[in-house]
């Protein structure tokens, strides 16, 4: 399950990376496109990260599972560790969607982002 999932994760992100980096950062590309690609590209980021923590969680279960088997039930210093990462890495997941979610903590449009805005609302109407 973990090398599936981030199997998953790598090929979503190098997709991510290359459509990004055409929409985006391509001097030739259009702004309407831009801003349709944004919404998706802010989605599949939000998904590639949930899948990349669930890889790291399952394989940090599948190590585990591996390398100690019944020892797990007596929670030695491995497992201690394992259980601590896992809690740590939940937790970090969590605070990253807030702040993703929550709209006081979006980056604010810069001034020349603001005229290009105008400029392209007035250029589809």
């Amino acid at each position: 399950m973990h090398s599936w999932i981030g199997l998953g994760t790598v090929i979503l992100f190098s997709l991510q990376l290359f459509c990004g980096f055409l929409t985006f950062l391509y001097p030739g590309g259009s702004p309407l496109y831009r801003k349709i690609y944004l919404q998706y590209h802010q989605f599949f980021g939000t998904i590639i990260f949930i899948l990349a923590i669930l890889s790291c969680h399952s394989g940090i279960m599948e190590k585990v599972k591996a390398s100690l088997d019944k020892e797990y039930l007596n929670l030695p210093p491995a497992a201690f560790i394992a259980n601590f990462l896992g809690v740590s890495i939940t937790v970090f997941a969590i605070l990253v969607l807030y702040l993703v979610f929550i709209p006081q903590f979006k980056r604010k449009p810069q001034m020349e982002e603001e005229n290009l805005h105008v400029e392209l609302h007035n250029s589809i109407s």
